[in-house]
């Protein structure tokens, strides 16, 4: 099963994407990617996460030229964890700017911390 929260965002110069996270997942068998595209075709793994954590905070480099960013949850048919969360992730620019992203949800549900 997939699941993906993905958002459009034009940064020619790259930048970095932000988040909280917290994730019980069958490790080795279940994955959640961080990802960027250039082009909406070939995504780049920016994080691969599996198994346990408890929260904590990410900052990932973004690419020069990204149009995209998503979160993409990967479970098989066997036995699931409390799955994964994220809490306010955030894209900045190159210079540190704050961009307004709109996230799109598919399979996602929106929950309170």
């Amino acid at each position: 099963m997939l699941r993906d929260l993905t958002a459009d965002i034009a940064l020619p110069q790259g930048g970095t994407l932000s988040f909280d996270t917290w994730y019980r997942m069958e490790a080795n068998a279940d994955f959640g990617f961080a990802e960027a595209t250039s082009d909406g075709k070939r995504w780049e793994p920016l994080a691969v996460l599996s198994g346990e954590s408890d929260w904590r905070s990410l900052c990932l480099a973004l690419p020069a030229g990204t149009r995209r960013v998503r979160f993409r949850y990967q479970t098989d048919a066997s036995g699931n964890g409390r799955g994964w969360y994220l809490h306010v992730p955030r894209v900045c620019d190159a210079h540190g700017s704050l961009q307004q992203a709109e996230w799109t949800a598919d399979g996602w549900q929106r929950l309170s911390r």
